[in-house]
């Protein structure tokens, strides 16, 4: 029972890294003008491009990235709804570079900058927990002991919130790098077509900088741009996520260190708390010898060490730790420290190599 039961608080406390369907308006202000100063002409200013997946609208200083849609009717009815996101520009018309910088994302039709979306995503992550502290209160782990059922149940929610704590702070830390990143592009512009080439920006910590692996049996991603994901790791349904940390990010040879946690689905979609909260309520202990344990050591003390040394062992951290080398817009990275929660997934001295995967970098058809 305490593998999933922890296993699944985990997995909500992961969670609030998704992405952000928010229902809140904006003020921009928070965050500094990490653009380049505009230089030459504004090419752009007025004139939308698209093709078929993507529409992008200039103003002067701001661009409106949206979803094509397929008929004008449907454009006129759900213009608001296709809104992706918006970005500040600046231009350099002499050098032919554009360089962007998110201003808002847009859910369900309304605009959302980076306090926004940091607020709706603490709120809908302590929903989320509270969900789980009723689901907890509910269980009973002894019989005719309620003394030691207490005592457990501060010992876990104890541990967790002190862990959710510090995720809170990574959260913000991610968002703010997500909304200071500048997308750097070259482009080419004919009164018929655009042409964007993103360029990389040498540096791995940057929100824009995505990389992806695709293995026959496993898949690595790093900075999920779009679904606030620094790190992903996943294997079929098995997925972790977490926070990487760069000995130097700039460098083209260097070491990385992840924390990683297990990830279980989107913090905003109301069935997976319904899923969780069903998982918690339903599971039944089979490990009688640990709880046992626990129990004689709960009965003259407050926390039990073998109930403690088991929520770090799910709760804590799980280090994963490799060395890498950038060489022509790839990363080949191998694995040097594997912890025992991913042990199935991948080894010591694994080898895999990531290419960039570019946010945008397309053709564009003139149309107004």
């Amino acid at each position: 029972m305490k593998s999933k039961l922890h296993l699944t608080i985990i997995s909500i406390a992961v969670l609030f890294m998704s992405a952000c369907n928010n229902q809140v308006t904006y003020s921009q202000d928070d965050l500094p003008n990490n653009l380049p100063e505009a230089n030459g002409t504004n090419e752009f200013t007025g004139k939308t491009f698209q093709n078929q997946k993507t529409t992008f609208e200039f103003g002067d200083k701001t661009v409106s990235q949206s979803t094509t849609s397929q008929t004008s009717e449907i454009a006129k009815t759900n213009a608001q709804n296709n809104k992706i996101q918006d970005f500040y520009y600046s231009f350099d018309s002499e050098n032919k570079t554009l360089d962007f910088q998110l201003q808002q994302v847009w859910g369900t039709g309304i605009a959302t900058d980076y306090e926004a979306q940091l607020e709706n995503a603490k709120t809908q992550y302590k929903l989320a927990i509270e969900s789980v502290k009723t689901a907890i209160e509910e269980i009973t782990y002894f019989q005719k002991n309620e003394e030691i059922n207490t005592k457990i149940k501060n010992q876990i929610l104890a541990s967790a919130e002190k862990w959710i704590q510090s995720q809170e702070t990574l959260l913000s830390e991610y968002l703010e790098k997500k909304y200071n990143s500048v997308i750097h592009f070259e482009y080419k512009l004919t009164d018929k077509k655009l042409v964007l080439s993103e360029k990389f920006n040498n540096d791995l910590s940057d929100a824009s900088s995505k990389f992806t692996f695709e293995g026959q049996h496993m898949s690595v991603t790093l900075n999920d741009y779009d679904h606030l994901i620094p790190f992903k790791l996943q294997k079929h349904d098995s997925i972790f996520v977490g926070i990487p940390e760069f000995e130097d990010s700039k460098a083209t040879e260097s070491s990385v260190e992840v924390i990683l946690y297990p990830y279980a689905g989107d913090i905003f979609n109301t069935d997976t708390i319904k899923q969780i909260t069903t998982k918690i309520t339903s599971t039944i202990p089979t490990d009688i010898n640990t709880l046992i344990n626990i129990a004689t050591e709960l009965t003259t003390s407050e926390t039990s060490t073998t109930l403690q040394e088991f929520i770090d062992s799910e709760l804590g951290k799980q280090i994963l730790k490799g060395n890498y080398k950038i060489n022509d817009k790839k990363i080949s990275l191998t694995f040097t420290e594997v912890p025992t929660l991913i042990s199935g997934m991948v080894s010591v001295n694994d080898a895999i190599e990531l290419e960039y995967t570019p946010l945008c970098d397309a053709e564009f058809d003139f149309v107004k």
